[in-house]
């Protein structure tokens, strides 16, 4: 295919130009099984080349683009299939095939090659699982075109996902923390691809690129699920880890479209139990999203998917325990109000202190705002009162290293989520919920103060 520019031609000639790429692809995938079929390795990896060299083209829309990478990977399937049989009946090692296939003379061709070689290579007992997974990210660095690298890199995701390694062994086969590491690259190289794609072609096609980009937003938000699907991912790697691994990476690339896409998906895709304990962070990195980021919508959607939780928590328990639930939590209102005083009334006092029927209120409110902020401090480690805006230089006055260990409000994991973490932690008693929101877990304290001083610093989110 040619490698015309996208912009200087037609949705016609686009179309004529898919088209002969799709024709390319049946050709030489048909010739490709038929050589496999024939125990042909070599001429089937001469066809398969080929057939990949049709994603070098740059003249396609992300959708047009998207369509012959699709007829493509199907074709690859076949030999996918191959390589692992004939590993398994030892006519080849994938280890000799990882190293010839680098030999490709195009780099589009060579890397989906070793993607797809690499990738069942990582499926086989006792490959070099770590390895592997360095050299392809590695590898996949040369391709820096968006379209084309965000398409890579996709593939790469896919091919491995289901040989990633989740164990805690350090040896060569790899573990949980290399697999958090590889995605987490994986998924900062391809927004980095994905928020360059608004600075290509001319200026008076930035409402195209935007759809374009918009089409193109699941590749991105692809890893995050891919992470929270990861067999042995914990409340504490969440927390430690993926979380602020992710949020550095959104804060940073300074790009409203992925700013309010990423934000949600991590609203999505994660454990309820994750969102609860990481209320600090996730909110505090909102104030520092782009101004014209629609915080509010992030913010609701997270009070929504909360409340969702605690809907389906309370649905899910027996009506005595939900009546027992209510009369324990009005008891602690009780007594709680009655501890504080809350309205001053007495009655012996009436018709001295109170004898307009107005009660005295203000100290004791100035008190317990007072009180709820240093709570609010020792549970999340934040004290947002600094968290303002220095205009005239364009610092934040915040540093997101501390969003890594601020979150002192989480306490300590559940058992049943820290399953590896279970032996100091095997007398302790479970924490006790109500519908569903762990007490221990102060939802209205952390709301209360965050969002508080989110709308000191974005006003425009009121």
């Amino acid at each position: 295919m040619r490698r015309t520019s996208q912009s200087s031609i037609t949705m016609e000639d686009q179309m004529k130009l898919l088209e002969e790429a799709l024709n390319v692809v049946r050709v030489q995938a048909h010739h490709m099984k038929k050589c496999l079929d024939n125990n042909k390795l070599m001429d089937g990896l001469k066809h398969c080349s080929t057939m990949l060299a049709e994603l070098r083209t740059s003249a396609l829309t992300p959708k047009h683009y998207y369509e012959l990478y699709m007829a493509i990977f199907d074709a690859l399937r076949h030999l996918t299939t191959y390589l692992n049989d004939a590993h398994n009946s030892g006519k080849h090692h994938l280890a000799d095939l990882y190293e010839l296939v680098q030999y490709a003379g195009n780099i589009i061709p060579r890397l989906y090659l070793m993607i797809t070689v690499g990738s069942v290579y990582m499926s086989q007992k006792d490959a070099p699982v770590k390895e592997i997974m360095k050299d392809m990210m590695e590898m996949s660095r040369g391709v820096q075109h968006p379209t084309r690298g965000l398409f890579l890199r996709h593939y790469l995701s896919g091919m491995t996902r289901d040989s990633l390694p989740v164990g805690n062994d350090d040896g060569p086969q790899g573990n949980l923390q290399d697999s958090i590491s590889f995605i987490l690259t994986n998924f900062i190289e391809m927004n980095k691809l994905w928020v360059r794609l608004q600075h290509q072609g001319h200026s008076r096609d930035r409402e195209k690129r935007e759809m374009e980009r918009k089409e193109l937003r699941i590749l991105v938000g692809t890893n995050l699920v891919r992470l929270s699907q990861l067999e042995g991912v914990d409340l504490q790697l969440y927390q430690k880890t993926i979380l602020p691994g992710i949020l550095e990476q959104v804060i940073n690339c300074k790009d409203v479209i992925a700013q309010e896409y990423l934000m949600e998906v991590i609203i999505q895709v994660f454990h309820d139990d994750f969102h609860l304990r990481t209320l600090g962070p996730y909110l505090s990195a909102t104030a520092l999203l782009h101004p014209k980021v629609n915080v509010k919508q992030i913010v609701i959607a997270l009070i929504d998917r909360l409340a969702a939780y605690a809907a389906r928590e309370a649905d899910s328990e027996p009506p005595e325990v939900i009546k027992r639930q209510k009369e324990e939590a009005a008891k602690r209102l009780y007594e709680k109000l009655k501890k504080q005083n809350i309205g001053g009334y007495n009655e012996e006092e009436d018709n001295e202190s109170n004898s307009n029927g107005k009660f005295v209120l203000e100290e004791e409110e100035d008190e317990e705002v007072e009180e709820e902020k240093e709570k609010l401090k020792e549970d999340t480690g934040f004290e947002f009162g600094n968290f303002e805006r220095e205009e005239l230089n364009g610092e934040t006055g915040f540093e997101f290293g501390n969003i890594n260990d601020d979150n002192n409000q989480t306490s300590e994991p559940q058992p049943d989520e820290t399953k590896q973490q279970g032996n100091n932690k095997s007398n302790e008693p479970p924490v006790k919920r109500f519908r569903g929101i762990p007490e221990d877990v102060k939802l209205f304290e952390v709301f209360w103060g965050q969002i508080v001083d989110l709308v000191k610093v974005r006003k425009d989110c009121i």
